[in-house]
């Protein structure tokens, strides 16, 4: 009705399955790679204790330059996630991976855009593997793959869709065997999404796990220690990291947002740590109550500075109601 759906108050069954459009206006992406054009269509389970891996494939233009900066996945159920890219080609062997997102974030069912540390894309092919983790005990992915009398019967596959128990010993989902199903028509459902540009090489100080920007350290979980800080980061460098008021801190104390860290060259950098709006190392209720504070623009709760870049959950340069949906979701998982 002229973009409007009205549903029953008693229609209990609305929050089992829901798609809606959020946004259209804005794409923030140059390109989308993806072999699951309709998305999720079936749920299989594959026999694991819980976690598992799953991969994709992909072909890309060498000569474009060509940051990969999200991964857009679908779930089947309640999940955490860790993601790898070989940006090289399109081997799966674990010391080609290179992993850009961690997180013990436990996503709901359904498709999830995550922002990664972005990475460069450096050769013809690509390749990225998720791993899933559960406490269900099960492992089910999403799949798309044709359903003879629907639209999507004339689903075909690309076949360059992968499923492990172990991130080692990988098969081509085209050969499973599923009851009442044509997995030679199956994919699994991955997208990669892209920028043209290209990174500048940091020389100073780099790491797989977390982002850069403006001269911060972007993406640090909340619980991270600053021993395990300094193990995720590589500088020619000697490093120290401070504490807000620019005084030494212990290996084993929290990273909060605000603290530095320090090169013997001199050159500092601010570490955010995704979610603690506070700058107290924690993610509470008090953190969702700044952010709806901004969010509304109410006047004197406004976000400055490395507040603004923690409150940024998906870190797209601008904070929105999604980072606040984020956050909220962030705080239960925890």
């Amino acid at each position: 009705d002229e973009g409007y759906i009205y549903i029953s108050y008693e229609d209990f069954f609305i929050e089992e399955e829901m798609y809606g459009i959020g946004s259209a206006a804005h794409i923030d992406y140059d390109n989308i790679y993806q072999h699951d054009y309709y998305g999720g269509i079936f749920s299989i389970g594959i026999v694991s204790d819980g976690e598992g891996y799953y991969a994709t494939t992909f072909d890309r233009d060498a000569e474009k330059d060509e940051v990969l900066d999200s991964v857009g996945v679908s779930l089947s159920e309640y999940a955490s996630l860790e993601i790898y890219v070989n940006p090289l080609d399109n081997s799966l062997e674990k010391d080609k991976l290179i992993q850009v997102s961690n997180s013990d974030e436990i996503l709901k069912p359904g498709y999830h855009r995550i922002n990664i540390t972005p990475i460069q894309l450096k050769s013809n092919n690509f390749a990225v593997v998720v791993k899933q983790k559960t406490n269900s005990g099960s492992f089910f992915i999403q799949v798309e793959a044709s359903a003879p009398n629907t639209v999507y019967q004339s689903v075909t596959s690309n076949y360059k869709s992968f499923v492990s128990v172990d991130g080692n010993s990988w098969t081509n989902i085209s050969n499973l065997s599923v009851d009442n199903l044509d997995m030679s028509t199956a994919d699994v459902c991955i997208k990669a999404f892209t920028k043209n540009d290209k990174i500048e090489e940091n020389d100073e100080i780099t790491s797989d796990k977390y982002s850069f920007n403006d001269n911060c350290v972007m993406n640090i979980s909340y619980g991270t220690t600053v021993s395990q800080l300094l193990l995720n980061l590589n500088s020619k460098y000697d490093m120290v990291v401070l504490s807000n008021e620019n005084n030494n801190v212990d290996d084993n104390e929290i990273i909060k947002t605000g603290m530095k860290i320090k090169l013997s060259n001199d050159n500092v950098y601010t570490l955010i740590v995704r979610g603690d709006i506070s700058k107290d190392g924690r993610v509470s209720v008090i953190d969702i109550s700044k952010l709806i504070l901004h969010y509304n623009e109410v006047q004197g709760f406004e976000l400055k500075d490395e507040a603004l870049k923690a409150a940024d959950m998906n870190m797209d340069g601008s904070v929105t109601l999604l980072d606040v949906s984020q956050l909220i979701v962030f705080y239960n998982s925890i």
